[in-house]
């Protein structure tokens, strides 16, 4: 278990949706009101890392339980104009991405930014 007690697979998993997150605003935030709301002092996801508790990371891996099977990944940025099939597939699609190469996640946010 490492950072957020996540599975072996789990950083690398948020490191590709780290890497492609510019690539899949494209899917994820098709209106330019989904941009509106990305400004900072309202709560909204405008930090492109992840955490723990830190609410204004755009991943959150959150370990509210003790079982593994409620371990669980949030993710922020998805606005809910998109198409949801084609986000959780591009979502995926990152994903697999990072599991299969590898990718790391960076440094975690956890200061109050």
């Amino acid at each position: 278990m490492g950072y957020g007690e996540l599975s072996e697979q789990g950083p690398y998993y948020i490191g590709g949706v780290l890497r492609h997150a510019r690539a899949l605003a494209a899917l994820t935030n098709p209106n330019v009101n989904s941009y509106e709301c990305l400004v900072p002092g309202f709560e909204a996801r405008v930090n492109l890392s992840y955490s723990c508790g830190n609410r204004s990371a755009a991943v959150r891996a959150t370990n509210h339980s003790t079982a593994l099977s409620t371990r669980k990944i949030e993710l922020g940025f998805p606005d809910g104009t998109c198409n949801p099939y084609l986000a959780f597939s591009a979502l995926v699609m990152a994903g697999l991405d990072g599991i299969i190469n590898r990718i790391g996640p960076g440094d975690q946010l956890d200061i109050d930014v």
